[in-house]
């Protein structure tokens, strides 16, 4: 947690996060909860100066699924592939390749890293 333990490289990191458009967060009074927030410039320069905790809002990362297993609680959600989109309707594993079934189509999850689910979420499992 950030705060008054801040580093000024932290501090420098927080500030260009703001700049590049991240999302921030800071904790609410007397809780552990991060909550997301859009600060101005002063307000964010006066939590720093405060000591309030701020930081960069933590982006999950995902990684391909790997078995079917992984991949059948999300059938029947939409799927988005180079322009092309189609209900998620099966999975496979063909030697140690697993293979996604799409509208009568199949894809390597693997090899097309620009697929994702119709509300953005990337598709794969989140890494925790």
């Amino acid at each position: 947690m950030w705060g008054e333990d801040m580093t000024d490289a932290e501090i420098y990191e927080v500030i260009e996060g703001f700049k590049n458009g991240e999302q921030l967060e800071c904790v609410v009074s007397n809780t552990d909860k991060w909550v997301s927030f859009k600060p101005f410039i002063s307000e964010l320069l006066r939590y720093l100066a405060d000591d309030v905790s701020v930081r960069i809002k933590p982006v999950p990362k995902y990684r391909p699924f790997e078995t079917v297993e992984e991949v059948e609680p999300h059938y029947g959600r939409v799927v988005q592939c180079d322009g092309d989109s189609g209900l998620l309707i099966g999975a496979a594993k063909c030697g140690n390749e697993l293979e996604i079934y799409m509208n009568g189509h199949y894809f390597n999850p693997k090899g097309d890293s620009n697929i994702k689910f119709k509300d953005g979420t990337p598709f794969g499992v989140e890494v925790k």
